[in-house]
């Protein structure tokens, strides 16, 4: 028998907001670190309904046996090790609300880190982006928020993942064109639009072989398709992005690529030659080597 939230045990009488909010962190204990579990209780709290700042201005409110059902619920699903943004059925990137579930990544800090940094060194408004490998379409879309008047490309191979990215966009009222196409495939690069200025992609880059240090709660849940390369050629991706970039970057357009840490100076060197005019690797926050970009030549 797995582990049972505390709700489970709750009197029927209403609960302040305060007090439901400390049984809550207790309960996500069982199974979380207590950053975890305050982080998640928070977050919890405000999908349904119930913000930071409403818990501390009305601690006092009482909250009926409806919402500690719901709590109840979500609190047993993480206990099962499904992760909290599916068990939610939406995530926050960039002050987008999107809607996630088993069909995409779960967009992390890092991608959202990559998004801050590509729009610090673009000096002057893209009219074209595209997104490579787009799942959701967070990276997509908070480029579409951040620069209004560009024409922005979402590629994916996933059906499934288009349809969610679809959805996202219509709830963010952002408009993107979405398309179905295979990067790894010869013919994709035809099906790219010219004189791109950003090309962007987050592609599969954990290797086969670094499964066994992965958390359980991603292996069982989150998609194999957009994680995994095999160990034998784990740079396939990024081959496939350099030769897009050469193709279909206009002049003085940049590519953006997160990358895993343990192939820094071998991604990076894909962009290193003479179509492009310079090109960098970035650590992220944790001093990881995290992201490559590289800017076309200017004839």
């Amino acid at each position: 028998m797995g582990p049972l939230s505390y709700f489970c045990f709750m009197p029927k009488q209403p609960h302040s907001l305060l007090n439901l909010r400390r049984k809550l962190q207790q309960s996500l204990l069982q199974s979380q670190t207590q950053s975890e579990a305050t982080a998640m209780s928070m977050r919890i709290l405000e999908h349904l309904g119930y913000p930071s700042a409403r818990v501390l201005s009305e601690p006092g409110e009482a909250v009926g046996p409806e919402t500690r059902a719901q709590i109840n619920e979500i609190v047993s699903e993480i206990h099962r090790g499904r992760p909290l943004q599916y068990v939610l059925g939406s995530c926050i990137f960039d002050e987008l609300h999107l809607l996630v579930d088993e069909r995409v990544l779960i967009p992390r800090p890092e991608t959202e880190e990559m998004l801050y940094q590509m729009v610090d060194f673009v000096k002057k408004p893209p009219q074209r982006i595209v997104d490579l490998g787009t799942g959701s379409g967070c990276l997509a879309l908070a480029l579409k928020k951040r620069f209004p008047f560009a024409e922005v490309w979402g590629i994916d191979l996933s059906d499934g993942a288009l349809n969610l990215a679809r959805e996202n966009a219509g709830r963010n009222d952002l408009a993107v064109q979405w398309k179905r196409a295979d990067i790894l495939h010869a013919k994709a690069i035809e099906q790219l639009p010219d004189d791109i200025d950003l090309l962007v992609s987050n592609p599969p880059y954990v290797c086969e072989s670094e499964k066994k240090r992965m958390e359980r709660k991603v292996l069982e849940y989150e998609p194999a398709l957009a994680l995994f390369v095999e160990d034998h050629d784990p740079l396939r991706y990024y081959r496939a992005i350099a030769r897009m970039a050469k193709r279909k970057l206009k002049p003085g357009g940049m590519v953006w690529v997160e990358i895993n840490e343990r192939f820094g100076k071998e991604t990076a060197s894909l962009f290193d030659d003479k179509s492009f005019s310079h090109s960098g690797l970035l650590k992220d926050i944790h001093e990881k080597d995290r992201f490559v970009y590289a800017k076309r030549c200017r004839p």
